[in-house]
């Protein structure tokens, strides 16, 4: 490839990194072909902050329509039971005991997905973290389907401010897909 074709792929990518906000609402038809839901969390890992028990109560009541496993990552475990589904894994540490980022997430599930043969993944998260959730999804190998997440909204209550509103939030997470770019974390 030539020098010329990597700059444009290059700059096409850190386009995607800045201003990729949406991502595809998949179909009622798509997503009951799926093999599990996981529930990403939003807000401190420690307490359920508003966002995550919306994200956790749309995992359950899809989980409850397809009759799919829920996975979800702590402390949404707490909403599923409150809310009658018990998850079929619960993600709660990060392997190396560092701090249990998207990547972690993500990589947990993907080894108990391939022992299952499993790759449908129905991703709820926030609308802003969607696409760093999907593109990190496809890199593990996994088609991620997004239900309309139009509904979750963040929590201007929660204990981490970087996630209590999108002012705080967006430059955060752009960091963050810079990061996971320069690691190689992103589908390309």
């Amino acid at each position: 490839m030539s020098k010329n074709r990597h700059m444009k792929n290059f700059i096409k990518r850190i386009w995607a990194i800045v201003f990729a906000w949406k991502v595809p609402t998949a179909s009622d038809e798509e997503m009951k072909y799926a093999d599990c839901i996981i529930t990403h969390e939003f807000g401190d890992q420690h307490t359920v902050s508003a966002t995550t028990e919306q994200m956790v109560k749309l995992g359950v009541q899809l989980a409850k329509r397809y009759g799919l496993p829920l996975i979800t990552q702590f402390p949404g475990d707490t909403v599923a039971l409150r809310e009658g589904v018990v998850p079929y894994m619960v993600i709660t540490k990060h392997a190396q005991g560092k701090y249990l980022d998207t990547e972690e997430v993500n990589r947990q599930l993907s080894v108990e997905a391939f022992r299952l043969k499993w790759k449908r993944v129905i991703a709820i998260t926030h609308p802003d973290h969607a696409w760093r959730v999907g593109q990190n999804l496809r890199y593990h190998r996994l088609i991620p389907l997004f239900p309309d997440l139009s509904t979750i909204t963040y929590d201007e209550h929660c204990s981490r401010k970087t996630v209590r509103d999108r002012q705080h939030f967006i430059p955060w997470e752009i960091a963050a897909r810079v990061f996971y770019y320069c690691k190689g974390y992103l589908y390309s």
